[in-house]
């Protein structure tokens, strides 16, 4: 019994023995240090960037080592992947993990071991691991080796093997990579870009300067002194004006328009060249006609677009386009026309004649007989009416013996009577003089051809609107004439106006006498323009003539409405058309007359 309990404790102590040397085994690996690289873009470089199960990018702990056989553990959120490479081992983690634990068939594990410094995201941190049998990380990689480029222009791109190196200001950037064949690219804005195979190997760094040929030149626009300030756009854009040196523009074919007024435009190509300039001399077409513009005589103004261009004749250089060419002067009615210009070919062209405007004057006094000059000229002797005055101001001098003489300044207007009514004084005192009044227009005088006669003053007076034309105060008229319809009639009128109130007497008849019409109207006369006036009437009429027994009496009596519209050929005579319309019987009636005028009142 004693001897079977001996060797059972000493089975007990050799599995104790075999368990603590098991132990003192596994302990044996250790975290010498733990560390962020700051440079060092692994985890966040297209290539070499994980995600883990949550699709976020994953961080990367660098292990340096040349062993192989190592497992990690990272609890329950895991170990996203590990790879091994030359002189190092890979272990990509989910960000945010807290511990890890790693474990090795020879050399023992290390249970769960804390992270000193956060894992975040996208970066890479660096672990250095050692056993008592091996350290399993160097302090230098000897198989990598540092790239260094110089570019121009120093703000260029350089990429290796489609990884983008930082450039700083001095146009420089380093990156240290393994052994190995490697494709660069220098690239920048409006630059040629630069291609090629570099080796990395470890004798040296290697070291490569690049300088990018520029892919832009310039246009320089130089023109005579005429040409400047021309507008110049190039590949539709406006840039500045005649002469000037662009900005540096892409290598290449570019679009020139250039404008300036009284030009054509022109437009041309231009080739940019690498790092030249194109020179370029501007020449414009003249895009103006010499343009000669005559008018009647020197007193005439020659007005082009409302502006004064001379008197009597003028050149004027226009450009491709429509003017008016407007002919003015004192006391005429401005005549126009319409000048075209398709090129710049020279054009004579003759303008139209002003027509004169007149009026009358009227000059009274007392006494009677006082002698008139008019601008000086003598005209006759009070009473005096004269017609056919050029409208605007008029010197007026009364002369009489015994009598102070007499002057004064007095306005005419288009179709209108001034009218001037002086007393004078004996000996040389000073006249009194009546202030001058306008008459309303008599009935308008025969048109007559206007006189080329020169006015004295240049003042232009306007003429009245026709609303404003005003009738005489009482006119007679009587005339005889015909109706149309609805039968032939031989017909008569007598009325008359007072103040524009018309009353008038209609009598027609047929040859036969077998039928006759008479009615009496009223009206309101209404003046249209210088010639015409138009008169609304209603009135009572009848119609007499035999009836189905022979009898002769009044047939049909009523009442009517007319319109009496009358062209006048000067003072006294005018044409009269009639149309009416009978409402007893229904009947439209027109009358077409030669009136006799006889204005009574002024």
């Amino acid at each position: 019994m004693i001897k079977n309990t001996s060797r059972l404790f000493k089975c007990i102590l050799l599995i104790m023995s075999v368990l603590h040397v098991s132990k003192a085994n596994a302990q044996e690996i250790s975290v010498s240090s733990f560390q962020l690289l700051e440079n060092d873009l692994t985890a966040n470089t297209y290539g070499t960037m994980q995600k883990d199960h949550n699709g976020e990018v994953a961080a990367l702990i660098k292990i340096p080592t040349t062993v192989q056989g190592f497992t990690f553990d990272g609890g329950m959120v895991g170990i996203v992947k590990t790879e091994q490479h030359v002189g190092e081992i890979w272990v990509y983690v989910p960000h945010g993990i807290k511990r890890i634990s790693i474990f090795h068939q020879q050399l023992g594990y290390l249970r769960d071991y804390y992270f000193p410094i956060p894992i975040d995201k996208a970066r890479t941190y660096e672990m250095k691991v050692v056993t008592a049998q091996v350290q399993t990380i160097t302090n230098v990689t000897v198989q990598q080796q540092f790239v260094v480029f110089q570019v121009q222009p120093t703000d260029a791109s350089v990429e290796i093997n489609d990884e983008i190196l930082i450039v700083n200001e001095q146009g420089m950037a380093t990156k240290r990579l393994p052994y190995g064949r490697y494709n660069y690219r220098v690239s920048s804005p409006n630059y040629h870009t630069q291609a090629g195979v570099l080796e990395v190997t470890a004798e040296n760094k290697a070291m490569i300067q690049v300088s990018l040929k520029p892919n832009f030149g310039w246009i320089e626009l130089n023109a005579a002194e005429e040409y400047h300030g021309a507008y110049v756009y190039l590949d539709g854009e406006r840039i500045g004006l005649v002469p000037l040196i662009t900005e540096a523009l892409k290598s290449g074919k570019h679009s020139l328009r250039i404008m300036k007024p009284s030009y054509k435009v022109l437009e041309t190509e231009a080739l940019v060249s690498d790092n030249d300039t194109t020179q370029i001399d501007v020449s414009l077409d003249s895009n103006m006609a010499a343009i000669t513009l005559l008018a009647a005589d020197e007193e005439c103004e020659i007005w082009v677009d409302d502006e004064l261009k001379g008197k009597g004749s003028c050149v004027v250089r226009l450009e491709v386009g429509e003017y008016k060419a407007e002919v003015r002067k004192p006391s005429h009615q401005s005549a126009s026309v319409l000048v075209k210009v398709t090129g710049n070919e020279a054009q004579s062209i003759t303008l139209p004649q002003p027509v004169a405007l007149y009026g009358s004057l009227e000059v009274m006094s007392m006494p009677f007989g006082a002698s008139v000059y008019l601008d000086d000229a003598p005209v006759g002797e009070t009473p005096l009416l004269l017609n056919n005055i050029l409208v605007g101001s008029h010197q007026v001098r009364l002369e009489s013996a015994g009598y102070a003489s007499l002057e004064k300044t007095i306005e005419v207007a288009h179709s209108q009577t001034a009218s001037l009514n002086v007393s004078m004084e004996k000996g040389n005192s000073k006249a009194k003089i009546e202030k001058p009044k306008k008459e309303e227009p008599k009935p308008e005088p025969q048109k007559e051809e206007p006189k080329k006669e020169a006015p004295k003053k240049p003042e232009l007076k306007k003429e009245k609107p026709a609303s404003e034309a005003k009738l005489p105060t009482f006119m007679a008229y009587a005339g005889a004439g015909v109706q149309v319809m609805p039968k032939i009639m031989i017909s008569t009128q007598a009325g008359a106006y007072f103040k524009g109130v018309n009353v008038e007497y209609n009598y027609s008849f047929e040859p036969s006498f077998e039928t006759q019409k008479y009615d009496l109207r009223a009206g309101y006369g209404l003046k249209m323009g210088k010639s015409f006036m138009l008169t609304p009437q209603v009135g009572y009429g009848a119609l007499a003539g035999f009836d189905d027994y022979g009898v002769y009496r009044n047939l049909h009596k009523g009442i009517l409405a007319a319109c009496r519209v009358q062209m006048n050929f000067g003072n006294n005579f005018s044409a009269a058309v009639s149309p009416s319309y009978h409402l007893a019987i229904g009947e439209v009636a027109l009358n077409a007359s030669i009136m006799f005028n006889l204005p009574l009142a002024k």
